[in-house]
């Protein structure tokens, strides 16, 4: 609503505000013809801000304010830069001392161009979230890598358990087999997620995936060994597959992060 502008921008020059909100959460304001689904995820993704926000505000999901420089000079270093919901970013970032004002608006219809909102935002977020969360400790981009690391083990043991308890394949194979289903899976996932603004297509994609799969074989040979020394003592072959998993997937983060992706950077 174009309207507010001249009174957002009067109460950054007369108050001693850092930023002006537009909310669509307090009285006055509205979401407009937005669906329910869409009002539904916007009130949970509010929700979970509020987990890492020292301020209650009412609408830190809003795309609608406006600022003072000298501010955003004053926490730009410690933004993320990952997701575009980078109001939340600048919230969190101040640490809790932000000075703000919200205005009441009616979202509008949208007559040009498609939602942002995907798969592939909404991770982005939730990283966001557990990078704030954790204190800026552990890049968002690391979490989001270790994530996907972690959906692998799943992936390794349900593909062992086919390799092995339902086709019978010997457990050495049958874990080899699983650990390279699970490190394409990673690699996908990553592709797709962690590094989606570097995201490889075409000829790329199959040279990035070798590229992969080299800078992992030694955690694949990690893997292997450890989940065979494990079944070899008589230990569940569930349990061996899990710590085979683990270790193969400790040595890749550090392997893929420096080779894989990092010789895509222009």
């Amino acid at each position: 609503d174009e309207s507010l502008l001249p009174g957002m921008l009067a109460a950054l020059k007369n108050q001693p505000l850092d930023i002006v909100i537009g909310s669509r959460y307090i009285p006055g304001g509205s979401t407009g013809t937005l669906s329910a689904a869409r009002i539904r995820i916007s009130r949970v993704a509010t929700f979970l801000s509020r987990l890492v926000l020292r301020q209650s505000i009412s609408d830190p999901m809003s795309g609608f304010f406006m600022l003072r420089r000298d501010f955003f000079e004053s926490v730009m270093r410690r933004l993320s830069g990952r997701g575009f919901k980078i109001l939340l970013d600048l919230l969190v970032s101040s640490g809790g001392k932000v000075r703000f004002s919200e205005y009441p608006y009616v979202m509008r219809t949208r007559t040009h161009g498609e939602s942002k909102l995907g798969a592939a935002v909404v991770w982005e977020y939730l990283m966001l979230l557990l990078y704030k969360g954790m204190g800026r400790l552990v890049p968002a981009r690391f979490i989001s890598f270790a994530a996907v690391g972690g959906s692998g083990i799943f992936v390794n043991i349900f593909f062992l358990w086919l390799f092995h308890r339902l086709l019978a394949v010997d457990f050495v194979l049958a874990q080899a087999g699983a650990t390279v289903v699970a490190m394409t899976s990673n690699y996908i996932l990553n592709n797709h997620f962690t590094f989606r603004e570097k995201k490889l297509g075409g000829w790329k994609f199959f040279h990035g995936l070798l590229s992969f799969y080299l800078a992992c074989s030694v955690g694949a040979i990690i893997n292997v060994a450890v989940a065979d020394l494990i079944y070899l003592r008589n230990l569940p072959w569930w349990l061996a597959g899990l710590a085979g998993a683990v270790a193969g997937v400790v040595w890749n983060y550090a392997m893929t992060s420096t080779f894989t992706w990092r010789e895509q950077q222009p």
